[in-house]
């Protein structure tokens, strides 16, 4: 019976080459859009799942009162990490870490890498896979390191590069001691070496509390209770600061929440992009619907002598699904093809950076998924209608149900092209927020601006290399600040002042700058002056921020 539904199903297939074509072409091209859909919400929802304990995996941030509002930064004191595995029953253990680019050398190779400083307890907590070395021993040294695999071969091919050695900013020599095999592209620990935290760090004291520069990691118990270890690592953090239990809170951050907190993505967004999907499936299961249906009502008579030699509802119903979910087979074939097609501009455009995997186990469920969800909703209402005739009423020529089926269809079109235009319309949205923050007034001028991070050596020759620089006529300035304008992360706690000292001290992010520095990337002087060489205690303050100094002042 099988046999004879597929050959039936194919020679439909092939006497309607036409049609047939435009069926498989539109539902290939809106199962190609949701794939698209699925696998960036799948690659999103995926930072850092390949870490066998991700889901007891938490960043520590800080919550603080920043001028009327709260804020959260992820920069924690270098003494945290050692104290809450002390002190705190439910943390199994703790690592910080501190992620910068440093110039590395071997031989006459030299490159620009992202460097995470850490300490021994990282690789306890992050199970990178190993492929030379041990994870137990790794960076136990002060002058031993990490590497990346992509990052042995690009210095060393494919030689054994445990106990080469690297130099780091023409200074320091260190010796590789393990190689990580590459981690997927969707995760945050991305840094090409790691290295001793001792080095960056030299000459702090484990309980130093004032340098808030590092993130701190803790992996917690199974079954711990998340709002007492808050709490209690609260109270550490305060107690050791002298802070007011209003000024600070210590929170933790899942790593799914970290990524989420990082990036310009959001958990709604997320979702949103899952109903664009699902809407963009649905639209193309609708165009199958209409057309298959005002195909189907042609082949009538065929159903009229198949119910009089004995066929039942349900084999009508299993023969037009079995129809359907052959041609969903031929448009996911086509689908997954034009998704290969598209991937790398979409790549670029999204952020992704990946590759299908044909035989994963998440690819496989998404593309059954979507065959199963496209098959029952394509098919269900052409089969059902049309398996509903009797065979007297086709035979008579009496089918009265076509004008149901007519205004069917005429509401199905309407909710594809209501569908079509809220997803228009959506898309216009975002183009229009995307424009927005690509043209919003930043309040300095942001074209023609180049910054570079400084090595240690550039950093005690800043002074000549600044010089060397102001000659090219092509440089109109050069200055030097602690952080960029977007990601200022340094704070003065507990700030007050003149007729406020009885109130709520609140935190303010602060930037550290060269004289020139306002001149030099153009920002808008209100009043007052520029900073001057001749005034060592002069400040700049944002406007906003004379609203806390100020009652009733507007800004």
């Amino acid at each position: 019976m099988i046999r004879n539904y597929l050959i039936v199903t194919i020679r439909n297939l092939f006497k309607n080459k036409l049609f047939s074509l435009i069926n498989v072409l539109g539902l290939a091209t809106g199962m190609a859009g949701a794939l698209l859909v699925f696998l960036y919400i799948q690659y999103e929802t995926g930072y850092e799942k390949f870490f066998t304990n991700y889901d007891n995996i938490y960043r520590l941030a800080r919550i603080y009162n920043i001028g009327e509002g709260v804020s959260t930064n992820p920069s924690t004191p270098y003494g945290l990490a050692p104290t809450v595995i002390e002190n705190i029953p439910s943390v199994e253990n703790s690592t910080k870490y501190f992620s910068r680019q440093t110039t590395t050398k071997f031989g006459d190779k030299t490159f620009k890498e992202y460097v995470c400083y850490t300490d021994s307890l990282f690789f306890k907590i992050f199970d990178f896979e190993f492929i030379y070395g041990k994870a137990e021993n790794a960076i136990k040294n002060p002058d031993e390191i990490v590497i990346k695999e992509s990052i042995a071969k690009k210095y060393f091919g494919d030689e054994n590069p445990l106990d080469k050695t690297l130099l780091f900013d023409d200074s320091k020599t260190f010796k590789v001691a393990g190689v990580i095999k590459d981690p997927p592209s969707n995760t945050h620990f991305d840094d090409a070496i790691f290295a001793p935290i001792s080095d960056f760090n030299d000459g702090f004291p484990d309980d130093e509390w004032y340098n808030n520069y590092f993130n701190t990691y803790v992996l917690l118990n199974k079954n711990s209770l998340l709002e007492e270890t808050e709490n209690g690592i609260t109270e550490l953090y305060l107690k050791k600061m002298d802070l007011d239990d209003r000024e600070t809170k210590i929170i933790l951050q899942d790593l799914q929440e970290q990524h989420f907190a990082q990036s310009q993505l959001s958990k709604q967004n997320i979702y949103l992009f899952l109903a664009i999907g699902i809407f963009i499936l649905i639209l193309a299961c609708i165009n199958y619907m209409n057309l298959n249906t005002a195909k189907y009502i042609k082949r009538t008579k065929e159903i009229g002598i198949r119910k009089i030699v004995g066929a039942h509802r349900f084999q009508l119903i299993r023969q037009f699904f079995g129809e359907t979910i052959l041609l969903s087979l031929i448009a996911v074939f086509f689908g997954i093809l034009l998704v290969e097609t598209v991937l790398p501009y979409f790549n670029q455009i999204s952020g992704m950076h990946t590759d299908i995997n044909y035989f994963s186990s998440s690819f496989l469920l998404i593309i059954i998924s979507i065959v199963i969800f496209s098959s029952v909703l394509a098919g269900s209402y052409p089969s059902l209608f049309l398996s509903s005739f009797k065979a007297v009423s086709i035979l008579k020529g009496d089918l009265g149900k076509l004008t149901t089926s007519s205004n069917i269809r005429k509401i199905l079109v309407i909710f594809q092209f209501t569908i079509t235009t809220i997803l228009i319309i959506s898309i216009c949205f975002i183009y229009l927020q995307f424009k927005y923050m690509k043209n919003k007034d930043l309040g300095f001028s942001k074209d023609n601006l180049i910054y570079v991070s400084l090595n240690n050596n550039l950093e005690k020759n800043y002074e000549v290399f600044k010089s060397s620089l102001l000659s090219n006529p092509r440089i109109k300035g050069v200055t030097k600040t602690s952080f960029l304008p977007m990601n200022i992360y340094g704070l003065i706690n507990n700030l007050n002042w003149e007729d406020r000292m009885n109130q709520e001290k609140t935190a303010i992010a602060f930037q550290c700058v060269e004289p020139d520095h306002l001149q030099t990337i153009d920002y808008k002087l209100i009043e007052g002056r520029f900073l001057s060489e001749d005034f060592s205690n002069g400040i700049i303050v944002a406007h906003k921020f004379l609203g806390f100094l100020v009652d009733n002042y507007r800004y």
